[in-house]
Parts: C-alpha cells; structure tokens; sequence
C-alpha cells in the first residue's frame, strides 16, 4: 500500500476522522473519575492511533515533520534516558507498572502534534477539558455536602484501590477526586471575555457566553476550597493570576463582566470560609499550620526528608538513577515508622511516601543526573518558547491558554507526585499542542 491509497482509504473509512475521535474520548476518559467501566479502554485506542501515525510514516506521508522538531529531539532523548533506569531496578514489575503510565503519555505529545494539523482541534480540546470539569467539580460539591450518599456511589463504581485512598484521605478532611480540575481556568476566561465579547459589545449579554463560564469559574474555586488541598488552592490562584494577565486588555472594555467576577468572587471567598468553618477548619489554616494526621511539625517525614533521600539516591546510582517506582525501597526504613505513627490508613501511607512529591526531585532520583540534565533542557526550552509567546500579541491566545494550563500543571508537580496517568497525559498532550498549535494564525 502506497500514500496514495492510504488516502483513498481514508476517505472511504474517514480513518483520521476516527483517529480524531479516538484522541477525545481518551481525553474524556483521563479526566473523568476512575469508573470501573472506563478502565482499559484509553490505553488500547493510544495504541492504535501511534501505530496509525507510524503507518503513515512508513508510507512517506507528510507526518514526518512531527519527528523533526527540535523539541521531538529533547522528548526522545529525555525518554532513553529515563527508560534506560531499569537497569539499576530492583523490582521490575513495580518498574514496569509506573514505565506504562510513562509510556502512556509520551505516546501523546506526537498524537497530539499530528492532530493540530486539524483546525478544530483547540475547540474540541477546550470543550471536551470543560465538560469533564464540570462534572468532577460535582462529584467534589456532592462530596462534600452529602458525603454519606456519595461514597456509597463511588464505591461501587470507582476501580479497585482508588475508592480506597477517597475514602482515607475523606476521614483526614480532604476531598481526593482530581487535582487538575483548575487547569480549566485559562479556557473559562477565554470563552468569557473573548468569546462573548461581540454580544456584550451590543449591549446583549447571551445567558450561555456569560453565565455559565462565570459559575464554573467560581465552582472550580469552592470545589479547590472545599477539597482541603493546598495545591489546589495555589494552582487555583495561579491560573487565576495568568488568566489575568493574558485577557487584562478586555477587562476595559467589558467593566460588566469584570466588576460582576470580581464581586461574586468575594462574595464566594466569604461564603466558603464560613461554610468550611462550620467544618472544624479552612484550607485557610492549613496554610499556617503544620498539623497531619493529628502529628505535630516534627513529622519525621516532610517532603524536605523526602527530597534529600532523592539526593542520596542520586549519589548512589549517579548517571541513570534507581527506575520508575523504586523509590519506597529506598525509602522504607522512614515509612515503618511513619506508619507506626499514623493510625489512619496505612495504605494511605503508602501512597504518599511513595515518590519525592516533587517533579525535579523525582526525575533526580529516578532517572539520576542525566535524567534531571534532560529534563532540565526541556524546562528550559519550554520557558525560553512560552515567554516569547506570551509576550507578543501576535500570537493568537488560544497558544497562550495552553502554555498557562502547563505551567499550572507544572505548579502542581513542584509538591505532589507527578506519576499519574492523568498527570503524564496532560504534561505531553500540552506540549505537545503548543508546539503543533504556535505557528499557526487561527485555531478556534
């Protein structure tokens, strides 16, 4: 088979069509909550659409240039390095088990870089992030206000230890459904101030343009207040600040909208933190106490300790690292203890202890220094890419959504495990976009 009949395969069969499709309902998948009925379907689709794109590779067609770019040449290198780190892996299976999550989104950024040739790709990828916030930022409200009811619904469709870490984390007075709920927040200013900017121009402000975007706005912030998670609340606040700063020369002319956020937005702070009082606390105190699981600030165990046994780590094994996963075993003398000290849950334990809970350190210990240097050469690409993007009203604002909803991600990853399917999906679907997405005049 040639190019030339791939093609004609295609529009009898609407192939990339398919393919299209295939990547949104994977999206839609990642981010909803994890039913026990979605499982085992985004991994398979992510299969065959790679394979599809190097089928058509193989054939000479035009998706070549997705593996040219320079940044395709940081992504492969950073991915030998880190897949390189088996070699000092003490437990292949738990390495093989955290490799596929890595694997999984890696496969992404070229998905996602061949697919913003389409030019309704943005649209589909703002609307479908939209709509899966919406519903998790439910799930987060219901939990919240009638935990009884909620749980037992999750429990009889979350997949197996999920429901498990709810529920542990649920009894510490934290709500754990999804944390990237507040990448959300570029995309809602998008479709309130620029989006609805020609109706309220003429005095007619449309219900769905204004309405609805403002109470997702809000909802995002008391789902974040609510859940009792300081990242959620920094993520909330630094998508929050970034929106700002790229839809700042709407804000004269559309002083309604403007003043209206701002109002409503007090008003919810306030409201919140009677509500979470009523709670026996706010996030509000977490942020100037120090108190887990009912243990003093001379835990043992802090992310400080965490980050400097990544260090240690990195010493021992200096070029690639211990491998995805391997982190409890060099951890596991300090997580006894901590488990003798915490009552609650010791699968939670676990889990927490379970990575450096920072995305530096953690590609330090797991992929050693080269694994950080490659990394580091990808940070740094980003930056030097994002900047001038963000900074030069030529590029359209569509681009500067994306790059604003990676780096809230990438806040996220400075104090929390990064080792998520979702977490991985989102990291190279973004870069992914942008890279695809920059040069172009016109995306939604």
């Amino acid at each position: 088979m040639n190019s030339k009949q791939l093609n004609n395969l295609d529009r009898r069969f609407h192939l990339d069509k398919m393919f299209f499709a295939s990547f949104f309902i994977v999206l839609l998948i990642v981010r909803m909550p994890p039913f026990f009925f979605l499982a085992g379907i985004a991994k398979p689709l992510t299969a065959l659409m790679f394979f599809y794109i190097c089928f058509r590779i193989f054939l000479k067609d035009n998706t070549h240039f997705i593996f040219k770019s320079r940044i395709a040449l940081f992504i492969l290198a950073y991915f030998t390095v880190r897949s390189i780190s088996v070699i000092n892996s003490i437990d292949i299976p738990a390495f093989l088990s955290a490799y596929q999550r890595f694997v999984f989104g890696f496969l992404y950024f070229f998905i996602a870089l061949y697919l913003t040739r389409k030019r309704n790709y943005a649209r589909f990828f703002f609307l479908v992030y939209v709509f899966t916030t919406g519903i998790n930022i439910v799930f987060d409200h219901f939990l919240y206000f009638f935990p009884g009811v909620t749980l037992d619904v999750l429990k009889n469709v979350y997949i197996g230890t999920t429901f498990d870490i709810l529920k542990a984390n649920y009894d510490r007075g934290r709500i754990f459904l999804n944390f990237f709920n507040e990448l959300s927040i570029p995309i809602l200013f998008y479709y309130l101030f620029q989006r609805g900017k020609r109706v309220v121009i003429k005095r007619k402000i449309h219900t769905i343009t204004f309405i609805l975007p403002l109470l997702l706005l809000f909802a995002v912030f008391t789902a974040a207040f609510f859940a009792n998670w300081r990242i959620r609340m920094v993520d909330y606040l630094f998508g929050l600040t970034a929106s700002v700063f790229i839809f700042k020369k709407f804000f004269g002319k559309q002083k309604i909208i403007f003043y209206s956020f701002i109002g409503i937005f007090c008003l919810l702070v306030s409201i919140s933190v009677i509500l979470s009082a009523s709670q026996n606390g706010t996030i509000i105190d977490r942020f100037f106490t120090f108190k887990e699981y009912g243990v003093e600030k001379n835990l043992p165990v802090s992310r400080m300790r965490l980050w400097a046994k990544s260090i240690e780590v990195a010493r021992t094994f200096p070029l690639f690292g211990i491998g995805f996963g391997q982190f409890p075993y060099y951890f596991g003398g300090q997580i006894a203890n901590v488990r003798s000290m915490f009552v609650e849950n010791n699968l939670l334990t676990t889990v927490i202890f379970n990575s450096p809970h920072n995305i530096f350190f953690t590609n330090l210990a797991e992929g050693g220094f080269l694994g950080l240097l490659t990394f580091l050469i990808l940070i740094l690409y980003f930056i030097k890419n994002d900047v001038v993007i963000l900074f030069d009203p030529a590029f359209p604002t569509t681009v500067k959504i994306l790059i604003i909803q990676f780096w809230t991600l990438m806040v996220y990853g400075l104090f929390h495990p990064t080792d998520s399917n979702e977490f991985y999906f989102l990291f190279f679907v973004l870069r992914g976009s942008i890279e695809g997405l920059k040069n172009k005049s016109t995306y939604v």
